[in-house]
């Protein structure tokens, strides 16, 4: 069940027990990413665990969390400033928590590109994650600022929603699993 508004989400799992705490934090620019980090909390959520989404200007308190999940939306091959910011200032508090990284991106069909974006390779490394995935994301256009629409149509890439919903739920599931073992 979730509770909230906004990029501010509070899902509740099922009570009783010892609960873990997730934080989902996110960059997004035009709501792929975030569409993305809400299904992934949603999933948690029905695994029995309690879960925040929040963005990284929201300025999350870790100590009040077990275990975070870090995704960005990829331009230009880069995660998204806020998030590269957030990693960077909380390095020391993320690397004491398990922590699991995404990245939404790639566009097309097959969904290019495949190679995991710099910032998330040395996010792995220097936050010890457990773990980083790579989804394909969305494209619409009509909402796009100009100069994002000139690079995208110097890619040729066509609009259209290019997400494995079923990918990004069976790693959640996976997720939510190793967390199960951590308790």
């Amino acid at each position: 069940m979730c509770s909230g508004h906004g990029s501010y989400r509070r899902y509740r799992g099922s009570p009783g027990g010892d609960v873990m705490t997730v934080l989902v934090v996110f960059g997004s620019k035009y709501g792929s990413t975030s569409r993305v980090a809400h299904h992934i909390a949603d999933v948690f959520a029905q695994k029995g665990l309690q879960v925040e989404v929040r963005t990284p200007d929201q300025q999350p308190d870790l100590s009040q969390y077990d275990a975070v999940v870090i995704g960005s939306a990829i331009y230009a091959g880069r995660w998204r400033r806020s998030i590269r910011n957030f990693v960077r200032t909380n390095g020391p508090a993320l690397a004491a928590l398990p922590v699991w990284l995404f990245s939404v991106g790639p566009l097309g069909n097959p969904p290019t590109p495949t190679e995991n974006p710099k910032d998330a390779n040395s996010a792995l490394e220097s936050l010890d994650a457990r773990g980083h995935e790579l989804f394909a994301g969305a494209l619409d256009s009509t909402h796009m600022s100009f100069g994002d629409r000139a690079m995208i149509r110097a890619l040729g890439v066509a609009d259209g929603d290019y997400r494995n919903w079923n990918r990004i739920t069976k790693w959640a599931e996976h997720v939510a699993a190793d967390l199960a073992l951590t308790k």
